[in-house]
Parts: C-alpha cells; structure tokens; sequence
C-alpha cells in the first residue's frame, strides 16, 4: 500500500498556547514527525517554507512517497508555526494520479528550474552561479552540468568531462520515466558542441509536452570582447534554431551583433537589436552589457504580446576595473529569478496572502524592475569580494576597497621578458608569460624596480628603479627594451593608444592587482615624501641604478663595512649595457663630513662637531626653504633607493642624514623638537623593516634584491650603534623632554636591543666610545688652513 504523507500547517501565538489551531485531515492518522518551530514574519515566509522542505523531502524521497495536501491559512506577521508532517493512509495507485510536483504541492515555491549548464570544480561559473541565487529566491532548481570541469576554461589548463547530446538525452529519458519532467521554467548557459545544443532543443519541446506554459530562459553563450569560445557552427543553430523558441534572451553585446547580424555601438543599436530578436521570437530580451562612453549599458525590452511596441529600458552600469568569471551566468540566474510570475498553483483561498507577500518579495512582468535588482545584487556581490582580494582583508571598509579599485592607477609594463624581477614599493613578483603591469595602485609616491633574470631565475642584474607620484586613476605606460635589458617611455601618440586600451579593460586580465594589505607599511616608509621631493632628487632620466653609481663613489671616503658592501654590489652580474651608462646620480643635498668655519677655531670648533645643530638649523633653512618634511622626504627617499634599489649612493646619503640628526645635541630639546619626534618614528619604521628576519617572504623581497638586507650592516660596531648610543643618552638624561620624543626613542632602543642585542650603557657623549680610524662621522677637530674642504654654509 502505497501511502501519502500530508504536510499541515499549525499557527500558533507566541503567547498562548490555546489560541492554536490545526486544520484537521479527513484522512488523519498518526503524527510521524514532530514539531519544528520557526519565529518567521511574513516577509520571510516563502523562504523559510523553502527551506524547511529541504529538511522534509529526504524522509518523502527515501520513502518513495511525495506531499500533497498543504493546507495554508493567512496569519498575522511575527508569529511561531508549527510544522507536523502526518501519515494518511490512501492509495496512491488507485488515484491513477502522477506524483505531485514540489512547486505544486508548496505555494511558497516560486517555480521549478531545470538549470542546464556547465559545472567546475573550483571556482563559480555556470551551475555553481546559477543554482544556490535561484535557491534562496524560493525555486527548487535540478541542475544537469553539460561539462564537468576542474576550473573554467581562462585558466591554462583544466581537465575533466563534456557531456554529449545522447547522454543528456538519457537523464531527460530517466526523469520521465518516474513522472518528473513538470518544469516552469529552463535555463541554459554555455554549450559547448552543436549535438548538445540539437538536443537542448529537443529538451524544451518535451517540456513543454508536459507544461505548455515552460518559460525558457537562454543566455547564448558564445563568446565575448569580439571573439568566439564556441564552435562558430553554434551560432547559426543559436540564431534559427534556439532564439525563435525562447521566452527570454540574455546575451551580451558581442552575442547579440551575432544573433542580428548588426553592429551595436550606441544605445539606439542596442534598441533595435532588441527589436529584431523579438520578430525572431523571445518576449523578453535583455542585452547584459554593452561598452559605450566608459561605462557598460544594460538594455532590456518586453514584448508582452506579438505586435505591440515592446518596453523598452536601460541601466548604466560603472564600470569595477577587474575580471569577474559567471558574472553572466549569474545575471541570467537572477533575472528569471526576479522576473517571477504568479505561480500556477495558487489557489483562491491563498491568493490574497501570496501575492501581498510576492508584491513584496518579486516582480512578475516587470523586467525592468527584475532587472536593476540584478544589476543592484551584483553591484553588492563585487564591492566586498574586491576588498576581500585585494586587499586581503575581510574586514576593510567595501566602500574604501571600491574606490581603490576605481581610483587606483595602473602601471602598465609591456614585453618583460618571463622571470625578470619587477617590484614595486615592498612588493616583488617574478614576471610570468601573461603579465604586463600590476593596476590599483593607490595615489600617492611608488618606487617601480626591476631586475632581469638568467633562464634559471639564480642570476639578476643590477637593479634598475625609479620613482612616480601617481594620481588618481592615473597610467604609467614603459616598455622593454630587448637590446638595452631596460624598461624606456613610449611615444606620446603610442602612450595614449595603450591608456585607452588600459581604461577599456584590454590589458585587465593581465594586470597583476597592487597588494593593498602591504600599502599600510609601505605608507609608514614613504610618508613624507612629495612629488616636488621627488623631482627635486631623482636623477636625469629618474633611473636609479648602482651601475652607475662606481665612477661617481671612486673617490669618496669608505668605511670597512661601506668597502664589503661595495664589493657585494660589483659581485652582482652587470649586464654590457647598463656598464656602458654613465648618467649622473640622484640630486642629494650635500651634507659636510667635517664643519669649517673662517673665523672659528679651536673649542667653539669642537664643539660645533660634537653638536651638528647649526648645520641641521643652516641646512633646513638654506636647502630645504625651511620644510621639515621635505628633509624628512629625503631621508626616506634615500632609504627606499638604498633599500629597494641596491643604490650605494643612496646609502651613503641616508648614512649622512642619520648622522647629521643623531649627532645634534641642542635641536631636540629646544628649537626643533617635533622635527626629531617624526624623525625617530621615520627611522623606528625603517629600521623595523629593513631588519626583519622574515622579511624576504612578508614582503616579496627575492634572491636578486636582497643583498642589502644583511644584518651585518646594522652590526655593533656600525656608526648607528654609536649615534644610537649618544643619542638614547642625551634623551635619557634630558631634565626637560618633549614626552613624544621621549617614548618614540624608547620604543626604537627597545625595538634595536631586542631585534639586534645591542646593548646601550655608555651614558658619556663622547667618553670611551669607538669610532673606526677612517669613519667621517667621528668627531674632528681641525683648523683653518688652506686645505680644500667641504664647508658648512655660514649660519
């Protein structure tokens, strides 16, 4: 005996438990089920009956039995129902009745979609974009993958299967045999064999042999930006075969110039494109994405009876500078889903209830209205999976991440040879055969550097660097230079050729996105750097390289830490070319070794040594017209080239500075305490990365650009451990400190004791510290004589 399961909605107030009332079955036996309460409002309604029928059609299905039956009455909102799912004891086979569909038996199904589309394993297009947005819209959706894939097809490789028309043609032949080919509606996405699509057809005249009224949803995928990923035989069976029989058609603009044979480049293109594929057949057409003036533009049109004018609508969508996969897949899943029309079986007793509560939940026959809250649901979709990805950060503000991603600049870098270095600010990435630039870079300054690479990837050239302030959506194009192993400018007419092709998204897949979880630290490094600081510095050409930098070091005085890092530098493989450059180096201010005054001898002379405040007060306001921060954008501008850019000059520069602010004994305390408060803060972050023993994996930093990371240029006989020394003591003993100061120089003697295990216990400015014999940063103390000498300016 066959029996029927029968589902029987119980209302019951919150609060008494009297008020209950169960709609009685005449065929009524034994509960089998218990209750399972759920606190739901009428909003929710549809989507919470939904999902309770997941939890109840196991038990129906092992049982080989369906539900029929639903009794449902209209409650007030906020109330708890009870579920009891009863046993009745009919025969089913003595009805002579085929078992009733799921979209039947609950009116809170919105439909029932056979969803024919591809599947992957990793990743969300086809099916897996599809399937679970229909889901929670309330429709119960049978997917058939017509490929089974590993990852979709714009990876360089992906395994798997491809159904044939055969084999889906037998699934079709299985679900008829047991009564369940009752369909509202058919969705089909990528295709990808003239067979499978013959077959297709064949699938919507067999359901619509069981519902005349089938809505066959089509998104003719076929291939995008004016090329085809189909077999060009599809797209005459798509234009004669499948568009006259289907009710909605979501191509895009690429689609449908094929399907009408015309070229679309304005919205009145789009229109009549529209036009002529309604003569064809659908009713409703939507054309998901046309490029016109920067922006895509959505046009829709519903025909609702054959003759008529059509309504015919737009949405301008903004353009998000990155690639998303299924996006289209999931365009089409949610414009049937939103498009939703009253559902066949609703009965008079629940007509008011159902469509007050679809009224409110969807839009039957309203495409315009289905169609910008698919535009509305993608747009919420993308913000936080972009700042997700590319900023690393679940957490970051989804309004933030989009502005980054809309305002960032792009450096575009075309033909680099694979596996050369290219770095930009604390990133590195070793170049693959599809990169050509890095995009979402934020405003602000960036130092670009770059280092060619054996075959092997073990040998690199001297790296090659420069600097860029860049705005707001701002492009960068260089180009490499096979000959010279170098990136150069393009031409201006060329240059404008490629941002054009950068802004209309041509180079987008191939854009490496700016890692924004490293931005913070690299914000800390480069503060206080200004484009007028950086034109006022970089060299002619703004290339920084230590390959030409030997001719320009040849007589300066060295240290024996200075001389070792020298001859690393030589040891690093030259290419021909770049030893043949002989360009001039950055613009640094010229700091003395040794202050020489006419007129100023013996003690006064000392002690002008021992406490560099004149010259720093002398140099601030003669070099830098009085900036503070353009002192301090120099100072960082110098680290990052030393750091960075492999640059000795630069390290001698950043050297002399260090010294010059260390060695004041006055200024901290008196003239120009907020100066040495930014200072030890500069140099704390600096010191900070430049050290970290895992510096080579957090920041990309790689074999080629990490000789200058060497912990033994910091070591305890180094100048900065006496400056640091001298410095920490004067703070420490100070009877008035500003209280900044005091704290940021405590936390950089911790941070040097702890990382270094330097150890600071002389308390003497000058007592029983050693300075090596050929150090410039030793106190002198000379007379005038007739010498030649580097002088300080007059104060």
């Amino acid at each position: 005996m066959q029996r029927l399961y029968e589902l029987i909605l119980t209302h019951q107030s919150p609060n008494a438990a009297h008020d209950s009332r169960i709609r009685n079955s005449s065929k009524g036996t034994s509960v089998i089920s218990g209750s399972n309460l759920y606190n739901i409002s009428k909003h929710t309604f549809f989507l919470t009956l939904s999902s309770m029928w997941h939890h109840i059609q196991p038990i129906s299905g092992l049982l080989r039995q369906p539900l029929r039956n639903l009794r449902l009455g209209i409650f007030p909102e906020s109330h708890i129902f009870r579920f009891d799912l009863k046993l009745t004891s009919r025969s089913a086979r003595s009805s002579g009745m085929a078992p009733p569909i799921l979209s039947l038996a609950l009116p809170s199904e919105t439909g029932r979609v056979l969803s024919i589309q591809s599947h992957t394993v990793q990743g969300y297009v086809g099916n897996k974009s599809a399937v679970f947005p229909l889901q929670l819209l309330g429709y119960d959706v049978d997917p058939i993958n017509s490929v089974q894939f590993s990852n979709h097809t714009g990876y360089p490789t992906f395994k798997g299967q491809v159904l044939n028309g055969k084999q889906l043609w037998e699934i079709i032949e299985g679900l008829e045999e047991n009564n369940l080919l009752y369909y509202t509606h058919l969705l089909t996405g990528y295709i990808g064999s003239v067979s499978f699509l013959n077959t297709v057809l064949e699938v919507v005249n067999k359901l619509r042999s069981v519902n005349p009224k089938l809505m066959y949803v089509c998104d003719p995928v076929m291939g995008d930006e004016g090329k085809l990923y189909v077999p060009p035989e599809l797209v005459s069976v798509y234009r004669e075969k499948v568009v006259p029989v289907a009710s909605m058609l979501t191509p895009n603009q690429f689609e449908a110039e094929r399907l009408t044979g015309s070229r679309i480049e304005s919205e009145s293109d789009g229109r009549e494109a529209c036009n002529i594929l309604h003569a064809a057949g659908p009713s409703k057409v939507v054309i998901t994405s046309i490029n016109i003036d920067g922006n895509l533009l959505l046009i829709g049109s519903h025909q609702k009876e054959k003759g008529q004018l059509p309504e015919q609508f737009k949405i301008v969508i903004p353009k998000i500078p990155a690639y998303f996969t299924g996006t289209g897949d999931l365009t089409t899943a949610l414009l049937l889903g939103w498009s939703n029309v009253m559902p066949l079986n609703c009965s008079p007793d629940n007509a008011i209830f159902l469509y007050e509560a679809m009224q409110e939940l969807k839009y039957p026959d309203n495409l315009e209205k289905a169609a910008e809250l698919a535009v509305s649901s993608l747009q919420k979709l993308f913000v936080p999976a972009i700042g997700y990805y590319y900023c690393n950060s679940p957490t970051m503000d989804p309004d933030v991440a989009l502005e980054l991603v809309k305002h960032g600049a792009t450096l575009l870098l075309l033909d680099v040879p694979q596996y050369t270095l290219v770095g930009i600010d604390t990133q590195v990435f070793t170049v693959g055969p599809a990169f050509k630039g890095i995009k979402m870079i934020p405003p602000g300054p960036h130092f670009v550097f770059y280092s060619s690479s054996s075959r092997d990837g073990k040998e690199f050239s001297p790296i090659i660097g420069f600097f860029a302030y860049v705005g707001p959506s701002e492009i960068i194009v260089r180009k490499w230079d096979q000959q010279e192993e170098w990136l150069v400018k393009v031409l201006e007419e060329e240059e404008e050729r490629f941002c054009e092709a950068v802004r209309s998204l041509e180079f987008d897949r191939h854009l490496g996105p700016y890692n924004l979880s490293h931005y913070a630290t690299w914000k800390r490094l480069s503060n206080y750097i200004t484009k007028s600081a950086i034109e006022r510095i970089e060299p002619i050409g703004g290339e920084i390289t230590v390959a030409n930098e030997p001719a320009m070091m040849k007589n300066t005085p060295k240290t024996s830490m200075e001389r070792a890092l020298d001859e690393q530098l030589k040891a690093s493989k030259f290419s021909t070319s770049v030893e043949k450059a002989q360009l001039r180096g950055c613009y640094y201010t010229s700091i003395p070794r040794v202050i020489k005054q006419k007129g100023i001898q013996g003690q006064e002379l000392t002690s002008m040594n021992l406490d560099k405040t004149q010259l720093l007060e002398s140099l601030l306001i003669k070099e830098y017209g009085g900036s503070e921060d353009l002192l301090l954008g120099e100072l960082q501008f110098a680290f990052i080239a030393f750091l960075m850019g492999q640059s000795l000059e630069a390290f001698l520069q950043w050297k002399s500075m260090v010294s010059l602010l260390l060695g004041c004994t006055e200024a901290p305390f008196h003239t120009r305490s907020q100066l040495f408060v930014k200072f030890i803060k500069v140099i704390y972050h600096q010191l900070k990365y430049g050290l970290q023993k895992d510096n080579a994996d957090s920041s990309g930093v790689v074999a080629g650009a990490s000789c200058l990371l060497d912990d033994s240029w910091f070591s305890a006989d180094s100048f900065l451990h006496y400056l640091c020394k001298d410095f920490f003591s004067l703070v420490q003993e100070a009877s008035v400190v500003n209280g900044d100061l005091l704290s940021g120089t405590r936390r950089l003697k911790e941070f040097l004791e702890n990382s270094l295990g330097w150890r600071f216990q002389q308390n003497s400015a000058v007592d029983g510290i050693y300075f090596e014999e050929d150090d410039e940063f030793a106190p002198v103390v000379e007379t005038i004589d007739d010498r030649p000498s580097t002088e300080a300016p007059a104060v």
